[in-house]
């Protein structure tokens, strides 16, 4: 029987080092799992391993101060909050309202951000139908980045008609989208991600446990498109492109 060490290093899924203590960590089977597990990793593995992370958060926020500039604004599936601190950053007379599924990401991104600017948090299920209770409205823009493909088709529709209600005439919902497999692009992205990854093997367990806890919906980037024309959002169309990943502006 192997213990210390020796446990940590042929099991690291299951161990996590806290102030030079290893803790013992069920392996996460659901992406909220996931997600409360590796809150505080987060911002690490993504930055390191993940393709133009940092270009599609620049690029929805830059986009939020073209159509929006000073206004409040619903961070959907906010995560440790980086979306929404570049959009302060740019933005900064705007106010956020964070909204996230995992107790310990919205957590995250409370510590980060500065409580003036904060609106009100809330942790939910997006699958509920009153997940939008509490949110004060009318808002100028939803934006969301890497959440939406989280969702099965009718759940995904329901959220884009809720966001198309709470959002005032003249204003945008701004999302980061993955597409399909279409022209092979997602196994190019793949492919980046592989090479990024092989530069940080430190994180190869967190990346190895996603794989099979998160869930994701692909859906090629004109029939997502259309559910949002459907929501009642117009002008609906693409900002930017990196392989399969999108960032998507529907106005009201």
């Amino acid at each position: 029987m192997m213990t210390g060490d020796n446990a940590n290093q042929a099991f690291p899924l299951f161990f996590k080092h806290i102030d030079g203590k290893s803790e013992f960590m069920k392996r996460a089977t659901t992406t909220v799992e996931l997600f409360d597990k590796y809150a505080c990793d987060y911002d690490e593995v993504q930055n390191a391993t993940v393709p133009a992370y940092k270009d599609a958060i620049s690029m929805v926020a830059n986009t939020y101060h073209h159509y929006v500039d000073s206004g409040n604004f619903l961070d959907l599936g906010c995560g440790t909050g980086n979306l929404s601190l570049q959009i302060l950053k740019n933005c900064p007379e705007s106010k956020t309202f964070l909204l996230d599924g995992s107790d310990a990401m919205l957590g995250e991104a409370l510590k980060k951000i500065d409580g003036e600017s904060i609106l009100g948090s809330k942790v939910v299920n997006l699958k509920e139908p009153n997940w939008h209770h509490g949110i004060e409205t009318p808002i100028d823009a939803v934006v969301s980045s890497f959440v939406l493909e989280h969702l099965k088709e009718d759940d995904y529709r329901a959220v884009a008609n809720r966001c198309h209600e709470l959002i005032k005439p003249g204003g945008v919902m701004i999302t980061v989208e993955w597409s399909d497999n279409e022209y092979g692009m997602m196994e190019w992205f793949v492919s980046r991600m592989h090479a990024h990854g092989k530069e940080h093997p430190e994180y190869k367990h967190i990346v190895e446990e996603a794989k099979e806890a998160e869930k994701h919906y692909f859906v090629n980037i004109r029939e997502k498109m259309s559910w949002l024309e459907q929501a009642g959002f117009k002008n609906v169309h693409t900002v930017w492109q990196y392989l399969f990943g999108y960032v998507v502006v529907g106005e009201k």
